[in-house]
C-alpha cells in the first residue's frame, strides 16, 4: 500500500498449513472454506461486511511468507470468464501446445479435451479459463505460471482499454461479476 505496487506469487494449493479454525493441518486450498464455514455457525461473532474467508487467507498466508498480506480478491470460475468477456477478450503467447483430454465437463460427471496450439492467442473467458487450469498433461509449476499469464493479461487489457483509471467502469465490472468476484480492496484502490 505504501509504494501502490502489487507482487503476484502462486502458492502450491496443496501446501500444508495450520488451520486456526479447525486446530489441524490443511491444505491451504481448504482455508478459505473454513473461515466461511466459522462464521456460517457463529454469526454474532461475524461482521458481514467481511468476507471471513478473505481475512482467514490473509492472516494464514501472512504468518506463513512472514510479511504482511494487506488485501485479497477471490474470483471464481464464472466471475473470470466474465471479466475476460467484458474485456473483449485477452492475448497470451502460449510457448508449448497443449493437449489436455482430461479436462471436467461443465459438469464434472466427463471430460470436455481442452487443445490449445503454441503461438500469440486470442482468448476468450472460457478459453482463458480451460487454459489457467489445465494440469493433467505438464506440471502444477506449468498451471501457475499460465494463471499469471492470465492474470497479467487481464491487468494489460484493462490498462490499454484505460480501464482501471475509470472508476465507474471498475464498479459497473463488479457489479456485473457479481457474487463469483470478492475483495477488500476498494474501486479507487484497484
Amino acid at each position: 500500500p505504501i509504494n501502490k505496487a502489487i507482487a503476484m506469487i502462486s502458492i502450491p494449493r496443496d501446501l500444508s498449513v495450520y488451520n486456526s479454525v479447525e486446530k489441524r493441518q490443511t491444505k491451504i486450498n481448504e482455508i478459505y472454506n473454513s473461515g466461511i464455514s466459522q462464521c456460517k455457525s457463529n454469526k454474532a461473532a461475524c461482521d458481514s461486511d467481511v468476507d471471513s474467508g478473505g481475512e482467514l487467507i490473509k492472516s494464514t498466508l501472512s504468518e506463513i511468507l512472514d510479511i504482511r498480506v494487506s488485501y485479497f480478491a477471490r474470483v471464481d470460475f464464472e466471475g473470470l470468464k466474465t471479466i475476460v468477456d467484458n474485456l473483449g477478450g485477452i492475448q497470451i503467447y502460449v510457448d508449448k501446445a497443449i493437449y489436455d483430454p482430461l479436462f471436467p465437463n461443465n459438469t464434472n460427471t466427463g471430460y470436455d479435451p481442452f487443445r490449445i496450439s503454441a503461438g500469440l492467442q486470442n482468448m476468450n473467458g472460457t478459453t482463458a479459463l480451460k487454459y489457467a487450469r489445465s494440469r493433467q498433461t505438464t506440471s502444477d509449476f506449468d498451471r501457475s505460471r499460465r494463471q499469471q499469464q492470465v492474470i497479467s493479461a487481464i491487468r494489460e487489457k484493462a490498462l490499454k482499454l484505460n480501464f482501471l483509471s475509470n472508476p465507474k467502469k471498475v464498479t459497473d465490472l463488479i457489479a456485473t461479476v457479481g457474487k463469483h468476484f470478492r475483495t477488500d480492496l476498494q474501486s479507487s484502490e484497484i
